[in-house]
């Protein structure tokens, strides 16, 4: 009788066993295939945000070319925008959204101004923080800042 009690313990063991492999390999693909679509659709965003870089500044944008680039954000947002059609904003993470948003708030916040004008020194630094935080935000979804795990002396 003891045998069949260990019999079945090892078996409700390796079920159990079994079961929980199969959840986090789920689990892991799921991730992988994740992180692989959003460095795909961060890079599209990481290159649009290159219009207001901090080195060397650009004193020639205009408040035309931020408007511009608040509307490709929304495709790519949408996935109207992408190469391939896919949403951008379905891979977003819940901080890089936040981050998402605050840029376009930043862009909505200095529209309305002559398309052709340069933008002022503040506006420009306004909105060039705002997409620094973004693309701050995205390279922690995808670990891209992560040290190596040894350094070799």
């Amino acid at each position: 009788m003891d045998w069949v009690i260990t019999v079945l313990t090892g078996a409700a063991a390796g079920f159990l066993a079994a079961l929980i492999e199969g959840y986090f390999s789920s689990r892991a693909k799921v991730d992988d295939e994740l992180h692989a679509s959003r460095t795909t659709l961060y890079q599209e965003l990481w290159r649009e945000s290159a219009l207001l870089p901090l080195w060397p500044r650009d004193d020639e944008v205009t408040y035309g070319a931020l408007a511009s680039l608040s509307a490709r954000l929304r495709d790519w947002y949408f996935g109207t925008g992408t190469a391939d059609g896919v949403p951008g904003g379905l891979y977003l993470s819940r901080g890089s959204r936040r981050r998402y948003g605050k840029v376009q708030s930043a862009l909505e916040a200095v529209s309305g101004r002559p398309a052709d004008a340069v933008l002022s020194r503040a506006d420009y630094d306004a909105v060039r923080t705002a997409l620094s935080g973004l693309r701050t935000q995205m390279t922690g979804d995808l670990l891209s800042r992560r040290g190596a795990p040894f350094r070799i002396a």
